[in-house]
């Protein structure tokens, strides 16, 4: 099994199982995944604010 299967995979039983949740259950998971993709933009922001900041010349 290739890589792109395996991920295709997870990504069918995640939505299986975020449709067992109950509204409030789906919310939740919702609210979560947002914060994580907030977290890791402002992380990636973060990297590459310091990767720019060490090519400037002193």
């Amino acid at each position: 099994m290739t890589q792109n299967e395996k991920q295709i995979k997870r990504i069918a039983e995640l939505n299986s199982i975020f449709l067992t949740l109950d509204d409030k259950g789906q919310d939740s998971v919702l609210m979560i995944l947002r914060s994580l993709d907030f977290a890791q933009t402002v992380m990636n922001l973060s990297q590459e604010g310091e990767k720019s900041s060490k090519n400037r010349p002193a």
